[in-house]
């Protein structure tokens, strides 16, 4: 019988989910990231989801799990974690490939994440989640717009870069800073944080063996501030880390 993707998830597939997040939290903390436990309502928001939606969530989150820690084991000890590895190793899990030049517009303290076909988000650099104070399980199980608002001008310009990239044959970047910087919110967060984003460049990630197939999209932005409205404080997401 075949599964009926509209049903309610299982409870496996909730526990793996948090077996999975529990693997990338020990890589977090290794690299100085103070994680938040999950909040009291993560495993009630789970359960509300169906289960085609979770077994994806579970399969994206074991790709991107397993590509971390090997990285983390490429890495010698005590050596600081390297982005463009780790994203290098994900192309290469899914036999793809950036456009010439895109890998070096990612820089110490740039962020970046890669979006799929239909707007979900599919890879994030780890530095993303120096930059949130969702928990793990929260910001990993919802989708964007459930979490961050941000002026409904730069969704649109997002919208319409992603849709270029998704169209386009060429070896091309796009360029974003025409956006210029604009202010990002959490929504019902721990720290309520609102973030000033300064955009760089988005691009189409290829199929190797169909090339000029584009696959998903790269986003690359920089962080210039984070504030926790919930704190009246300002958040040094790069500092003290060893990321």
């Amino acid at each position: 019988m075949s599964e009926n993707i509209n049903a309610s998830c299982s409870t496996e597939s909730i526990e793996l989910f948090f077996i999975l997040t529990a693997r990338l939290r020990l890589v977090l903390k290794e690299f100085g990231q103070i994680v938040p436990d999950p909040s009291s309502s993560v495993k009630e928001n789970l359960s509300r989801l169906e289960a085609g939606q979770m077994n994806w969530i579970n399969d994206n989150l074991t790709t991107y799990v397993t590509v971390m820690e090997s990285t983390k084991a490429e890495l010698p000890e005590a050596t600081p974690w390297n982005e463009k590895i780790f994203l290098w190793n994900f192309l290469k899990h899914f036999r793809c490939k950036l456009p010439n030049g895109c890998m070096d517009l990612i820089s110490a303290d740039s962020v970046f994440e890669i979006i799929d076909p239909w707007g979900r988000q599919i890879f994030r650099s780890l530095h993303f989640f120096f930059i949130t104070s969702f928990d793990i399980e929260t910001f990993l199980s919802r989708p964007w717009h459930q979490l961050f608002a941000r002026q409904e001008s730069v969704n649109q310009a997002y919208a319409e870069l992603h849709q270029k990239c998704m169209l386009t044959t060429e070896d091309i970047i796009y360029p974003m800073a025409y956006l210029g910087k604009h202010t990002v919110n959490e929504l019902n967060s721990v720290g309520l944080f609102e973030g000033e984003n300064e955009p760089l460049a988005c691009a189409p990630i290829f199929d190797i063996a169909a090339p000029y197939s584009t696959t998903a999209v790269i986003h690359i932005f920089r962080p210039t501030r984070v504030f926790s409205t919930a704190r009246n404080q300002l958040i040094s997401p790069f500092s003290n880390h060893s990321i």
